[in-house]
């Protein structure tokens, strides 16, 4: 089996993960359209209950606005750095993540 894992990728995540929650510092445009792509995938689907899988999940920003919005999320990411961090933000915000 081949992997799919860009590990120049992964390096760069891992470079960024400590300011991803940085309203105005790397990530500042998926800041600015989270709640856009929030509204839109409850546009579809309910997420009051709903289990979801946030896969390449970085730092959890959308994990936790789907958390907010009621569904169930597992989160997962090829980046070791971006995880700690979302795990991190998620313990002081009082979210569990999977």
């Amino acid at each position: 089996m081949h992997a799919a894992i860009d590990q120049k990728e992964v390096l760069k995540f891992n470079q960024i993960a400590r300011n991803y929650w940085d309203p105005e510092g790397p990530m500042r445009a998926l800041h600015q359209i989270n709640p856009l792509r929030i509204d839109f995938t409850e546009s579809f689907f309910p997420l009051e209950g709903a289990q979801v899988l946030d896969v390449g999940c970085g730092g959890g920003l959308a994990s936790e606005g789907l958390a907010r919005r009621g569904a169930q999320v597992t989160a997962i990411d090829a980046s070791p750095e971006m995880l700690k961090t979302a795990k991190l933000h998620a313990v002081i915000r009082d979210f569990t993540f999977n």
